[in-house]
């Protein structure tokens, strides 16, 4: 009740947070994905550098802070789905107005963060993503993402990169986060901070399956690995054998005949030449 009577009075003040290179070290890229997609209920957020386009935070942001007078980013000016670079620049100065909305004056590196490179999207993302830890409450935890996207209109699209296949059999889909449970009603006047929550256990279940399915994943190129390795070494092996026989042609023509200029090479010698074999040759099936 306390939050809510000072974001209405215009002096609410979030908390902010402080990622150290120690804290930051234990927040990985999977982590962090799983987090975005596990709480705003989507799937459509496979690398980190995605998170440079702006907006995902907005959604987050608003989401964190559902009990204001006023959402803290005015998501109508915020473009989905957009591939233009001057939109997620945008989308980023939204989210920059919101954080000082309440209260917050966190630089952004736009500049950086719309290049979409993995470091510097994940540096930012580690401070949000224990910034979002330590100021939600019972409403974040009631508030209904799905339904609120729907009443505006909003649907998030998964961004295209390319994949790579090794296997015309090979399903190389990534483990979708699961939705969470239907969230309750949200209650009114229950703004009660949640001390010392760390993240619930379906972002670890999510955590687990991803690393579950890499590792599926190492071991089948490691087995694609070895098996090209063993194709290669059978194909050097012939091109030598056939090689040799060329040479032993070759040989046996610059052997001049005892009584002329001609060889001492008739068909038959090159036919026993092309047809013999070596131990351990066996002639591949067509």
């Amino acid at each position: 009740f306390a939050l809510s009577l000072l974001a209405m009075s215009g002096k609410f003040q979030a908390r902010n947070v402080c990622v150290t290179a120690a804290a930051a070290s234990k927040i990985s890229n999977v982590e962090v994905l799983s987090f975005v997609n596990a709480t705003l209920q989507t799937d459509t957020l496979h690398r980190i550098e995605e998170l440079g386009t702006g907006e995902y935070y907005g959604l987050l942001l608003n989401m964190l802070f559902p009990f204001m007078d006023s959402e803290p980013v005015n998501l109508k000016k915020v473009k989905f789905n957009s591939k233009v670079e001057i939109d997620h620049i945008n989308n980023l100065r939204q989210l920059q107005s919101g954080l000082k909305y309440v209260g917050i004056d966190k630089g952004i590196n736009i500049d950086k963060m719309v290049k979409q490179k993995p470091m510097d999207n994940l540096e930012f993302a580690q401070w949000f993503y224990k910034f979002f830890d330590a100021n939600k409450t019972l409403d974040t935890d009631c508030y209904d993402p799905v339904a609120e996207r729907t009443k505006r209109g909003i649907t998030l699209e998964r961004k295209s990169h390319p994949t790579f296949n090794t296997s015309s059999n090979q399903d190389s889909r990534i483990t979708r986060p699961k939705p969470l449970a239907q969230p309750r009603k949200l209650l009114k006047n229950s703004h009660k901070r949640t001390e010392n929550n760390s993240p619930t256990e379906s972002i670890a279940k999510i955590n687990v399956a991803l690393m579950t399915e890499q590792k599926e994943k190492i071991e089948k190129l490691e087995c694609k690995i070895e098996d090209l390795s063993l194709s290669i070494e059978g194909l050097e092996k012939e091109r030598d054998f056939y090689f040799s026989k060329l040479r032993d042609i070759e040989i046996r023509c610059q052997q001049p005949s005892g009584e002329g200029t001609s060889t001492s090479l008739n068909v038959q010698d090159i036919f026993n030449i092309l047809y013999s074999t070596e131990d351990g040759f066996a002639t591949p099936e067509v």
